[in-house]
């Protein structure tokens, strides 16, 4: 732990002082920090597109299951009154509800517009919207039927701003590496000399290791005395027992 801060002792002394080793230190950062950035967005940039693909067609596909708005719309209460079972060859059947509901006394029919894979209980309320004028423009306004286009809707910008984080994540590291670059340019603007990116960070290395080195080794120098006298004292009564 001591080597550990006598670096960071020395490495903070260096910074300060040495403005074209730490302009260096910026400059290469912001550089490789472009790099990254650039070289992640031209990989995000086929994900992006079938992210935002992906998305339009469930953006397209929730206006599709948006249900029809009716300008005398009113809601009552209905209930499942059949169950209809729908045969498929290679896969377990589905079952169709189908929904019954008064308007101003008169009965009328609805079949659901989705499938399920369990039959549901015949007598289970639903709530149907309607047009009071023609009741037989109707269709489910609760569960998940009546909630689909909204799921459509969701999971398709969900899908594009998932695509769109890889890319702001690479525009973020390729800001960041430009604010790095400027940062080091302006530190070796101050430097009285420079001799390159590459030199100049290698003579900051250096003497940071030269400052580390010089900094144990004067502890070392400090802590020796102090070795000697206990090593003295843990002799002297050897010495008066003899």
């Amino acid at each position: 732990m001591k080597r550990v801060r006598n670096f960071i002792e020395a490495a903070r002394i260096d910074w300060a002082e040495d403005a074209a080793g730490r302009g260096a230190v910026k400059a290469l950062i912001g550089a490789v920090l472009i790099v990254a950035g650039v070289l992640s967005a031209l990989g995000e940039l086929s994900g992006v597109a079938v992210g935002a693909l992906i998305g339009a067609l469930l953006l397209y596909l929730g206006s599709q299951l948006e249900p029809p708005e009716y300008a005398d719309e009113c809601s009552v209460e209905g209930e499942i009154a059949e169950v209809t079972e729908l045969q498929r060859l290679r896969t377990a059947p589905r079952f169709r509800p189908i929904y019954s509901y008064k308007v101003k006394g008169k009965s009328y029919r609805l079949p659901a517009t989705i499938r399920t894979l369990r039959p549901p209980q015949i007598g289970t309320p639903v709530r149907i919207a309607c047009s009071a004028s023609e009741p037989a423009l109707a269709h489910r306004e609760d569960g998940i039927e009546g909630h689909l286009h909204w799921v459509a809707y969701a999971a398709g910008a969900a899908t594009v701003v998932v695509s769109l984080i890889g890319l702001l994540v690479s525009l973020v590291l390729v800001v960041a590496g430009l604010f790095a670059v400027r940062a080091g340019q302006a530190d070796r603007s101050e430097a009285k000399q420079t001799q390159g990116l590459f030199k100049d960070l290698k003579i900051l290395i250096y003497s940071i290791s030269e400052r580390a080195a010089t900094a144990r080794q004067r502890r070392l120098q400090r802590t020796e005395p102090t070795k000697r006298s206990t090593t003295q004292r843990r002799r002297k009564p050897k010495h008066s027992a003899e």
